[in-house]
């Protein structure tokens, strides 16, 4: 859940400077591309549920999009009260399987070497 309200933390950071890029007129189509492609990656991230509730609350009650945190929690907490208690269960698994993965690959490449040094070596 920590990496999903940061998720939403750095899209509502996005959608603020896309808001922005959009009014400067200094700016070509191609300087605003990458902004947009990356808004639109991160919210290719998150769960359909989360994304749905993020785009409602943001058109029903637009004084929370003055503390991306407080937003960030408040669509966290209005997806998880909507959500059965199966689908619950799959959105707490959503990014708990990537960070299980890259935990066992990082143990794995971290293991002291166990080669074995030649008696001479030791000596000099």
């Amino acid at each position: 859940m920590k990496t999903m309200m940061q998720m939403l933390i750095q899209l509502q950071q996005l959608r603020r400077c896309s808001d922005r890029t959009i009014q400067n007129h200094h700016l070509t189509e191609g300087e605003k591309h990458p902004l947009s492609f990356r808004k639109r990656r991160l919210r290719d991230c998150l769960p359909a549920d989360v994304v749905l509730h993020y785009d409602r609350l943001r058109k029903l009650e637009p004084e929370l999009l003055e503390c991306p945190e407080i937003f960030a929690m408040a669509v966290l907490t209005t997806t998880w009260r909507n959500l059965t208690p199966d689908r619950q269960q799959k959105l707490e698994k959503h990014f708990t399987k990537t960070q299980e993965k890259s935990w066992t690959r990082e143990r794995i490449t971290n293991v002291p070497s166990r080669r074995k040094v030649s008696p001479s070596a030791n000596q000099k």
